[in-house]
This record gives structure tokens, sequence and C-alpha cells, in this order.
């Protein structure tokens, strides 16, 4: 049963992480900043440090999605090793 949970705990993180990648990027295109939707996998950490300085300078904090996806896909990343740890041992 708790393997169900983490499982539907891990995709729902990642389902979120996703969301706040795809508005980092709608956020960031609104600034007029052009996102490669092509290399947007290789190029999203440039993305995310750009969301991050922008956000720095105009509001003197770091924006809520920043740490949305941050703390969305490391919850994500641990419930899935908790997953491989409970499959395998």
């Amino acid at each position: 049963m708790e393997l169900y949970l983490l499982i539907f705990v891990t995709i729902i993180f990642t389902m979120t992480g996703i969301t706040a990648a795809i508005l980092i990027v709608k956020y960031l295109k609104s600034r007029n900043i052009s996102a490669n939707i092509l290399l947007w996998g290789l190029l999203f950490v440039k993305y995310l440090r750009l969301y991050k300085q922008i956000g720095i300078s105009e509001k003197g904090t770091v924006g809520f999605l920043f740490y949305l996806y941050i703390v969305s896909l490391n919850i994500a990343l641990l419930t899935f090793v908790l997953i491989l740890l409970l499959n395998f041992l």
C-alpha cells in the first residue's frame, strides 16, 4: 500500500515541478527573453538562473516559482529513491 502512495506522491510532485518550469519559461517570455523549446531541457538551469536574477532585481526576493520548482523536484527525487529502496530491499 505504501508503495502506491509513494508512486502517487512522486507523480504529483513531478507534475508540479514541470508545471512550475513551464510557468517560469512563460514568465521569461513575457519579459522578452527568448526560450528555445527544442533545447528547453538542456537550458532550463540557465532559465532558472535568469528567473532568479530578474526576481531579485525587480522585487528584492526570488519568485515563488523558483522555490516551487526546487522543492517539488527534490521531493519527487526523494520519493523515487524510496520507491527503489522499498522495491529492491
